[in-house]
């Protein structure tokens, strides 16, 4: 990341910028380091975060995080009183710290100026996030109104939008309305290899699909799971008022089974048994009724089975026959049907016998051990209780 793109920074003339940036002088710092503690001294530094993460707590409960591009410190350097959040290092962080003279003189300068204190209006209204609640309606969770862009519009102005409103997701024009998140923009067009001039119709996520604003969070967590979404937008009437994100949700750890849908994305599953114990007891212990807990639960299997699959699938190439949705097949404990995706696990609709050609480069059913299934051996796919 360049520093001199990070607003308003990129607003400054470029002698001022270069003058800032040289009085500030690269910290790195391990995960879990406290950076700022609420209460206690004023910060004396302006910090802008170069890579990694931090979060901004309340107690213990995380109700904000910062990634590169993004200051920290300046609502304590502009008040003169003790930060409100404690900040701490969320993963190995690499940060920029100016001196308290080097953020006066940047004040200064009016794009300065009006930056930060839009940024302590936002810091303000964190401090009205009511208190992490699994029954929390999301309207309350809401921080400020959707981004709209053109799906005529480039993936590289989608991107330089987003930047500016220091969002991850736009809300495309159009019926339906769609969606482009960060994820969109690394997935499939930086890891695709599309051109910047790619138009944004081509990599969004249509049609929409949102939640009423009177939705408990419980509810919206249950359904990010099952659908492995990490924005979801949410309506008021017929209004959208705002696009919740994962880290809106990610409230306490321990309470959010989001946590291990990304650990399950990331394909670390050390103690993941024991960790979907430690969050049934969490839910259960939070009020949440049983059929909400194995619908949570259910999500998360579904999530874990699609995974696997997707990696096997990588691995063992495609499966030989035709393929229905697991989750939609599925009729587990607090489960509903999910519409099929391209990365949604797949199960034969009806048992059939096995291709003679291999178009796929081992076969499947050998997997990784390289021992064939009775139900293989017999020539049928899937093998027998593979299906349900």
């Amino acid at each position: 990341m360049r520093p001199e793109m990070v607003p308003p920074l990129d607003a400054l003339p470029r002698e001022a910028a270069e003058a800032f940036l040289s009085q500030g002088k690269e910290l790195v710092v391990p995960a879990e380091t406290v950076l700022l503690k609420a209460g206690e001294r004023p910060a004396e530094h302006l910090y802008l975060v170069l890579e990694g993460e931090v979060a901004l707590l309340r107690g213990q409960a995380r109700v904000g995080t910062l990634g590169p591009g993004e200051f920290f410190g300046f609502p304590s350097l502009l008040s003169g009183e003790p930060p409100t959040f404690t900040v701490k290092a969320k993963t190995q962080a690499r940060l920029l710290v100016f001196p308290r003279e080097a953020f006066q003189r940047l004040m200064t300068f009016h794009e300065a100026a009006r930056f930060f204190s839009k940024g302590l209006v936002q810091r303000i209204q964190l401090e009205t996030v009511p208190e992490p609640s699994l029954f929390t309606p999301l309207g309350q969770l809401v921080r400020r109104p959707p981004v709209f862009i053109s799906p005529a519009a480039t993936v590289k102005e989608a991107a330089q939008k987003m930047r500016a409103e220091r969002i991850s997701s736009l809300l495309v024009e159009g019926e339906p309305l769609g969606i482009l998140t960060d994820r969109d923009l690394r997935n499939r067009v930086v890891a695709e290899g599309r051109p910047s001039a790619t138009p944004v119709a081509e990599v969004m996520s249509a049609p929409l699909f949102t939640l009423p604003a009177e939705t408990p969070v419980y509810e919206a967590l249950a359904v990010m799971v099952e659908r492995g979404i990490h924005h979801l937008p949410v309506t008021q009437g017929k209004a959208i008022m705002g696009v919740i994100t994962h880290s809106d949700l990610v409230l306490y750890q321990s309470q959010s089974p989001l946590v291990l849908l990304r650990r399950i994305e990331r394909l670390d599953l050390r103690q993941y048994s024991l960790e979907v114990a430690r969050l049934v007891r969490n839910l259960l212990e939070s009020g949440l009724p049983p059929s909400g807990i194995g619908r949570m639960v259910a999500g998360l299997n579904d999530a874990l089975i699609r995974r696997l699959v997707k990696e096997a699938e990588a691995r063992l190439g495609p499966p030989p026959s035709p393929i229905a949705s697991w989750s939609s097949a599925r009729k587990g404990a607090g489960s509903r049907p999910s519409s099929p995706t391209r990365t949604t696990p797949w199960c034969s609709r009806r048992r059939g016998t096995r291709p003679t050609s291999r178009p796929w480069r081992r076969p499947w059913w050998r997997g990784s051990s390289g021992r064939a299934s009775p139900s293989a051996r017999e020539g049928t796919w899937p093998p027998a209780g593979a299906c349900p």
